[in-house]
């Protein structure tokens, strides 16, 4: 083994076992609005709003979220082909990411083993690599393989990408180091304009099958795919989990956002439908909680 791929793997071993731990400690649900053109913060224990995260420019079609190890929380703006940066408060800090030959409609991000940023842009069917620290441009890091629509972004705990190509509904994979294609993931379901991808906190993944109204749920080691929830779902998009496993699905159609426990069951609505002016709910993330809220009595 190169000492690039050991690299590599310790730093996906060290972010398997880093990142869930600091994201369920976390405790605000943010949810972007596609149609209400705004990313809404809900109390992660009650669900209860918590008014609008973003302040800054106004958002054009907010898609992806993504959080980094300071708390900062990244938004794909998918019309103005821009990641934008803000701190935990929702204080605007910029655009952190836009300028590369061909990026554009950008809709998932993920930080990288490596700590770097990784977005889909769906006007050139692939996957962007910016810098974790400064948004440079790096390259595109992934395409081919018949990759078109690119919804969703997970790293396996062995370093390799996974891609959800929404207009083929195919599972890609792609190399960790080198971003060249390996082929297909996943047997077992079929799959129909697929779009969040999310690793459990039981090592399975988990994802959103959203024209058939189902969250999937595979066996890493077999690949073998099952339907985990499709209760009350209406075009489910986004997916996160809280620290009891929990599953959390940005039910689009129906305007809410549904909990489901870590065994499938149906535990309602967390967020209802059109709560806190809730419009369009697409990608979900555990935030820090305001330093300044006042604490329930």
């Amino acid at each position: 083994m190169n000492a690039h791929r050991l690299a590599l793997l310790v730093a996906v071993a060290t972010a398997i076992c880093w990142f869930p731990s600091r994201a369920y400690a976390q405790q605000d649900l943010l949810v972007s609005a596609r149609f209400g053109n705004n990313v809404l913060r809900y109390a992660g224990d009650t669900g209860d709003p918590q008014g609008q995260f973003d302040m800054g420019p106004p958002l054009s079609n907010p898609a992806g979220l993504a959080l980094d190890q300071d708390g900062n929380v990244y938004v794909a703006n998918f019309n103005t082909n821009e990641v934008l940066e803000y701190s935990p408060d929702g204080t605007f800090l910029g655009v952190f990411a836009s300028s590369a030959k061909g990026f554009g409609f950008p809709l998932a991000l993920r930080f990288g083993p490596d700590d770097n940023l990784y977005v889909t842009s769906n006007l050139t069917a692939g996957v962007y690599e910016f810098s974790g620290t400064t948004g440079n441009f790096i390259r595109v890091f992934a395409s081919g393989g018949g990759l078109r629509g690119a919804t969703g972004l997970a790293f396996l705990p062995g370093g390799d990408l996974l891609v959800s190509s929404a207009q083929t509904n195919q599972l890609l994979r792609y190399d960790g180091i080198t971003g060249s294609f390996i082929g297909p993931f996943g047997i077992g379901v079929p799959l129909n304009n697929l779009t969040d991808l999310q690793l459990g906190p039981d090592g399975n993944l988990y994802v959103s099958n959203t024209l058939s109204d189902q969250i999937l749920q595979y066996n890493l080691a077999t690949e073998e795919g099952s339907v985990f929830a499709s209760s009350d779902l209406s075009r489910p998009i986004g997916l996160t989990f809280d620290a009891g496993g929990n599953l959390y699905v940005a039910n689009q159609l129906a305007n809410n956002v549904l909990r489901f426990a870590p065994d499938g069951t149906p535990l309602g609505e967390f967020v209802p439908a059109g709560s806190g002016g809730l419009d369009g709910p697409d990608y979900l993330a555990f935030a820090a909680v305001p330093s300044l809220r006042p604490s329930a009595n």
